[in-house]
């Protein structure tokens, strides 16, 4: 069965509103694989592994960790259930070392009666669903372990959690920026680019004053009133680049950071 990215998001949106039994059955049954949003354990695995699985996922929009599933050969998954589901205060005092307290997540235990769900009938799980709180991130382990390393940044990206690129890093703090301001970089842009010319307009590229006395203003001649009584003289503050020239200077970055981010990406394609 192929499923798109959409229909995949589709298929996790209702388990993470309002997790059940059933709504993991169909996770299981669709055999979608693993996904940066879905990961799967054979059985619970040591902690500071499991810490850094958790976190990657919180710093990348959150995600579910099922156990009870095998990987078999031809890199398909069987829900092959649990002896024993494992006391949830035990994990989560195991995981309180490493994970951050406002790191939002649950573990859920699902058993399947024998008669009901199929191929799951008589099976027992365990979920942990990891929340996303963009306002939050990133996410930092608190402690050292076998798997993590304090004060790193942790991205689950290619179905793996490792540090976090540079180009993720800045996807994380774009996110955090947007949920706290409720905008985005190119909304930001905008508003930033519309202050500059606001505060432009209120700064002449010339000043206007008094000539020191009024024998000077007569001698001026027949100039007119005005002329006759000020002067217009340079405004030392007034920046020598303009408007257009920081706009044309600016244009001219911009295409050279997308030059470079082409010229990555090409060289990263095998």
């Amino acid at each position: 069965m192929s499923i798109g990215i959409g229909g995949i998001r589709e298929a996790f949106a209702p388990f993470f509103r309002d997790p059940d039994r059933a709504k993991l059955r169909d996770i299981l049954k669709d055999n979608l694989g693993e996904f940066n949003h879905l990961d799967y354990k054979e059985m619970m695995i040591e902690a500071s592994k499991l810490a850094r699985v958790i976190i990657s996922m919180a710093n990348s929009t959150g995600g579910i960790i099922v156990f009870g599933v095998r990987e078999l050969e031809d890199n398909t998954y069987a829900p092959i259930g649990l002896d024993t589901l494992e006391d949830k205060t035990h994990i989560q005092q195991r995981l309180s070392r490493y994970i951050p307290e406002n790191l939002e997540y649950e573990i859920l235990d699902f058993a399947y009666d024998e008669s009901e769900f199929g191929l799951l009938r008589g099976k027992k799980f365990q979920v942990i669903l990891v929340r996303d709180t963009p306002e939050n991130i990133p996410f930092l382990p608190e402690s050292a372990g076998e798997s993590i390393q304090r004060n790193r940044i942790y991205y689950r990206g290619n179905t793996n959690s490792d540090e976090a690129t540079y180009e993720q890093i800045q996807e994380i703090l774009e996110r955090r920026t947007t949920a706290l301001t409720g905008m985005t970089s190119k909304e930001r842009f905008k508003n930033d680019l519309f202050q500059l010319k606001v505060l432009y307009r209120h700064l002449s590229p010339a000043r206007t004053v008094s000539k020191e006395n009024f024998a000077e203003a007569l001698g001026a001649g027949m100039g007119g009133v005005w002329g006759a009584w000020y002067e217009s003289t340079l405004n030392p503050y007034y920046p020598e680049e303009s408007f257009d020239e920081f706009v044309a200077r600016m244009i001219a970055r911009k295409k050279s950071i997308i030059e470079r981010a082409i010229m990555n990406a090409d060289q990263r394609r095998p």
